[in-house]
């Protein structure tokens, strides 16, 4: 069974009057195997899925040096999800 290989990302920032920033990232997949409409089969292998993704990204992100107008701020991700193309579900 080969892995699902990332192919493309996109990053869109969002700065709220409040001074937060959000970052919304999407990933996109290459999954010839169907790895992660696998995941679907079941709940808990989903979530343990979706929580060491989860914990990942966060490892990425606290290797990083982030500064917004010169102040090292921390970035938190704070919520994860799974979604599919249209063209990939029920795809062989």
């Amino acid at each position: 069974m080969s892995e699902p290989v990332p192919i493309h990302a996109e990053g869109i920032f969002i700065m709220g009057i409040d001074g937060g920033v959000w970052e919304d990232l999407i990933f996109e997949y290459l999954d010839r195997d169907h790895y992660y409409r696998g995941l679907m089969r079941s709940r808990e292998t989903l979530l343990n899925e979706l929580r060491t993704v989860m914990s990942n990204m966060q490892g990425f992100l606290d290797e990083e040096t982030i500064k917004i107008n010169g102040e090292v701020v921390r970035a938190r991700v704070v919520d994860i999800s799974l979604g599919f193309r249209a063209h990939s579900i029920g795809h062989t």
